[in-house]
């Protein structure tokens, strides 16, 4: 028998066939049918397990009761709904806020520039006086250098 299992392909070998008949039974299935010859009585067990497995799936009246889960589910998807709500309404406070502290920001550098300009105009009025003195201490000097 070991010389007949060593010249089969690996899908052909039963271990294969237990493998998938147990993690993924629609291959097993398959797999159970394409070796007729050596598991003949498996056939029949799995085409019964198979169909008893697809009848469970088939959805029955019952699923009807579980509506009012679901409507439990969308009162508190509601209640959700509300709390994203009041967190837009939070993000929509906070960005007023930030808009806010923004034209504060514009307006103290505005200020502050405006008042840099006049500290700027006061300067160039001191600076100009300045000027103006020394021109005319030059311009008596040189007058009293004229008539010296």
């Amino acid at each position: 028998m070991s010389e007949n299992n060593s010249s089969l392909k690996w899908w052909q070998k039963s271990w294969v066939m237990w493998v998938c008949l147990i993690l993924f039974m629609p291959v097993g299935i398959v797999l159970c049918y394409v070796n007729r010859e050596r598991h003949p009585h498996w056939k029949v067990i799995m085409v019964v397990f198979g169909i008893m497995f697809l009848i469970g799936h088939i959805p029955t009246n019952s699923d009807n009761i579980s509506q009012p889960t679901q409507q439990t589910q969308v009162g508190q998807s509601r209640a959700d709904d509300k709390t994203d709500q009041e967190k837009y309404e939070e993000w929509i406070a906070w960005q007023e806020a930030e808009k806010e502290k923004e034209e504060k920001a514009e307006l103290q550098k505005k200020y502050d520039d405006q008042k840099k300009y006049e500290e700027w105009i006061a300067w160039q009025k001191s600076e100009d006086e300045k000027n103006l003195q020394l021109k005319l201490k030059k311009d008596r000097r040189w007058k009293k250098s004229d008539k010296g």
